[in-house]
């Protein structure tokens, strides 16, 4: 397992219950369910909920919460990897990079099973419906056409984040098929840690990459770089501040651009001043 969790927005699971249409009675499985609050607002709308959570402190939260509403359910400890999936919707909150390793489990779901994520698409997949948070996938989905360009999205992606808590950055590369082979600097890995989707793909096809940041000291700016298949490496800059957080795509030129600001004076301190030494933005 690969863990990160992060609680669900209210407001975003009662969206998130109605775009797949959940009717009283039908069965519900929430992966890597957290603390509970998804299974408890679609067993309040009649459905039957099961969870499936790896990190046992999870599991008791999550039971404790379905027992002190009254509302029937099960938890069940165990990998969303292994455990048997009986469920006519299917809810999610999982990194692109888990999201594609449980590709083949999705498509191999009874046809007409409803699958919703919350923030994260299935990097393989076409959903039926999107919003700017959810995504809709009636199993068997269609497969997304392969890309004609393949390659990083941009020349460097730069990410401002929290220093005291884990946080995630995704990044989608496009492959040019065969098998994936990632290699990830030190400095990289001192930071964060990285989880690939594929081992292998075909031309064209997307591979997700995560990065788990597990917090740093305020101001900790961590230069990096990842690289596939002995290709062109990917440059990683990622500043640890309290501020606002973001992710910035950057074009060659301006990476170069940093990187000489970073060779002769101090570290940029926030993400104005890291934007202002890149000079551009793709």
């Amino acid at each position: 397992m690969w863990p990160f969790w992060a609680p669900s927005r209210r407001g975003a699971v009662d969206r998130a219950l109605t775009l797949a249409g959940l009717a009283p009675g039908e069965r519900f499985v929430d992966l890597g369910c957290g603390d509970g609050r998804v299974l408890a607002a679609a067993a309040r709308r009649g459905a039957q909920v099961v969870g499936i959570e790896y990190d046992p402190d999870l599991v008791e939260q999550a039971r404790r919460r379905l027992e002190r509403a009254g509302l029937p359910g099960e938890i069940v400890h165990g990998d969303i990897f292994e455990v048997d999936i009986d469920a006519e919707v299917i809810f999610t909150y999982l990194t692109p990079g888990t999201l594609q390793e449980l590709t083949p489990r999705f498509q191999a779901m009874a046809p007409g099973t409803r699958l919703v994520t919350l923030d994260f698409a299935v990097p393989d997949l076409e959903p039926e419906q999107s919003t700017k948070t959810l995504n809709l996938y009636r199993l068997p989905a269609r497969e997304r056409p392969p890309a004609t360009k393949t390659g990083w999205p941009a020349g460097a992606t730069l990410v401002v984040t929290v220093p005291d808590r884990q946080s995630l950055t995704c990044i989608e590369l496009l492959h040019a098929g065969g098998p994936v082979e990632l290699a990830v600097s030190p400095e990289l890995l001192g930071a964060a840690a990285v989880k690939v989707g594929r081992s292998e793909t075909g031309t064209g096809r997307p591979v997700a990459v995560d990065l788990r940041w597990e917090g740093a000291p305020e101001g900790t700016l961590v230069v990096g770089r990842i690289a596939v298949d002995a290709g062109a490496t990917h440059p990683v800059y990622a500043l640890f501040a309290t501020e606002e957080g973001g992710h910035w795509e950057l074009t060659d030129a301006a990476a170069a651009q940093l990187d000489r600001r970073l060779r002769s004076g101090p570290p940029p301190q926030s993400s104005v001043e890291l934007l202002e030494a890149a000079s551009a933005v793709a």
